[in-house]
C-alpha cells in the first residue's frame, strides 16, 4: 500500500475524466469487454492490450500507464553510466505501451490520443513523464518493429 499512497496524493489535484480504468467506463465502450476480460486491439498491427487508464487529463486525451519500481526511470541513457540503463529501459518500454495503446484506441474508437503519460510509483515518491506526439510516433515505430519481429518468430 505504501506505493499507492503516493499515487493517490499525487492525482487528487488534477482534473482527470477517465473513460477506461483497466476496463471501459462508458456505455459506448462496453463491447470491449467479454466476461471478466477487457482489451483494445490493433487489427493493423496485430496486437491487443489492457491499458491502465485512458482519460482526459487536464484537457489532454491521454493513455496513462502506471508502474511500480524500486528505482527511478529516466528518459535518456548515458552509456558511461551502464547501471542506470534499467531506468531508461523501463521508461522506454512503458512509453512504447502508451504509443501502442494509443494506436489501438484510435482504431477501435476513432478517438485521438494526444499524449502518453507514464507514472512510476516508488516507495519514496513518484515520477510522471509526458510522452508527447513526436516521441509517441518514435515509440510506436519501435513497438511495431517488436510486434513484427514477434509475429515473424511465432
Amino acid at each position: 500500500m505504501e506505493f499507492w499512497n503516493h499515487l493517490y496524493q499525487f492525482i487528487i489535484p488534477f482534473n482527470i475524466k477517465p473513460v477506461w480504468a483497466e476496463a471501459p467506463l462508458l456505455p459506448e465502450h462496453q463491447h470491449f469487454t467479454n466476461g471478466d476480460t477487457s482489451c483494445i486491439w490493433s487489427k493493423k498491427g496485430k496486437w491487443l492490450g489492457k491499458p491502465d487508464l485512458i482519460a482526459n487529463f487536464e484537457g489532454v486525451n491521454a493513455v496513462i500507464e502506471i508502474k511500480t519500481s524500486n528505482h527511478p526511470y529516466t528518459k535518456s541513457f548515458d552509456r558511461r553510466q551502464f547501471l542506470k540503463y534499467g531506468g531508461f529501459y523501463s521508461y522506454a518500454y512503458a512509453s512504447m505501451q502508451t504509443a501502442a495503446y494509443s494506436q489501438c484506441w484510435k482504431e477501435c474508437t476513432g478517438e485521438t490520443i494526444d499524449a502518453g503519460i507514464v507514472i512510476n510509483v516508488m516507495r519514496d515518491g513518484l515520477q510522471m513523464f509526458v510522452v508527447e506526439h513526436p516521441e509517441m510516433q518514435l515509440r510506436l515505430k519501435n513497438f511495431r518493429k517488436l510486434a513484427k519481429d514477434y509475429h515473424a518468430a511465432h
